[in-house]
């Protein structure tokens, strides 16, 4: 139900919180910049008055921290591919939970590593999913494109999907459905907004089917949707650093097994679980399915882990 108090039924045009399903928009937009030649996957990421970067952390307005020894060595690649070192993903989220933005938040973070002696390993050598490090490539396409994070995302990548959008909204409308926790506590809207290029973003089922159907490269022809030609969309699909999961993860899809033909991520946050699997294997007459499941209530965990199979289940039966 959208709204349980006046029985109102979801409509394809609702929308959901879909919690991490926003790093694959955010990987295609660092793609597109990519693409337009306005970053390269090797750019190193941080820089300061040694080390140069595309985000220049500043000692002199946030105070001065020692960062770890491999901070400079982080690449845009480490960061779409969860390889940038071991960040903060705990369950009691460093995005949430803090008043900063932009640059403050990554020296708060940067010190706050320090402060508790969790260092990073090599950029590079291991998987480790990261919140944080999705975050920061928010902060790097706002540096290269002089837009704010939701602009850019909204007017420019994702202009022919008008029900993708961000906390605050641009239209306040009453599409979004209700949401319903149980016990837990519900995350506000302003503290969705903290997780920003993470995290922070809306949408109808449809819209996200739709979006993660612009990934199949077997139909292709010249640019799509996003702004992304071909050989982009392949190396969005292709992981091209090491790690101990290197054949899963790859610039904001999971990629099972190396097998380019199926894609998909999820979402979680308290009262929302969100599901976008596509795959291109099905048949002749209905060469591709994305199918998006998005959820506003908690679910137990047998659910949870149902919440693929279901996906796969339901575009095979649509295939057929």
């Amino acid at each position: 139900m959208a709204n349980r108090s006046t029985q109102e039924k979801v409509a394809p045009s609702h929308q959901f919180r879909i919690a991490s399903i926003t790093k694959p928009i955010t990987a295609a937009a660092i793609m597109r910049l990519v693409q337009e030649e306005k970053i390269k996957l090797e750019d190193r990421v941080f820089g300061d008055s040694r080390h140069k970067g595309i985000l220049t952390l500043d000692y002199v307005r946030y105070g001065k921290i020692v960062p770890n020894d491999h901070l400079f060595d982080i690449k845009v690649i480490h960061l779409l591919e969860h390889t940038s070192g071991n960040w903060y993903n705990k369950k009691r989220s460093v995005l949430t939970n803090t008043r900063y933005k932009g640059l403050k938040f990554i020296h708060h973070v940067l010190a706050k590593q320090k402060r508790d002696n969790f260092d990073l390993f090599e950029a590079g050598e291991e998987y480790k999913y990261s919140n944080f490090g999705y975050y920061v490539l928010g902060l790097i396409i706002e540096a290269k494109t002089n837009m704010k994070y939701e602009d850019y995302i909204r007017n420019v990548l994702l202009a022919d999907y008008p029900t993708i959008d961000f906390y605050p909204k641009s239209k306040f409308t009453n599409n979004e459905v209700k949401y319903y926790p149980g016990k837990k506590r519900l995350y506000s809207n302003g503290t969705v907004a903290k997780l920003f290029s993470a995290g922070g973003v809306v949408s109808s089922a449809a819209d996200l089917a739709m979006f993660g159907s612009q990934f199949d490269t077997d139909n292709f022809g010249g640019i799509n949707n996003l702004g992304l030609n071909k050989h982009s969309v392949n190396l969005i699909k292709t992981p091209q650093t090491q790690g101990a999961k290197k054949a899963r993860y790859s610039k904001g899809w999971v990629i099972p097994f190396s097998d380019k033909r199926r894609w998909w991520h999820s979402g979680k946050i308290t009262a929302t679980r969100s599901m976008l699997l596509c795959d291109d294997k099905h048949s002749r007459v209905i060469p591709q399915t994305c199918v998006a499941i998005l959820i506003n209530t908690e679910i137990n965990k047998s659910f949870r882990r149902k919440l693929a199979g279901l996906a796969r289940k339901i575009g095979s039966s649509v295939a057929k």
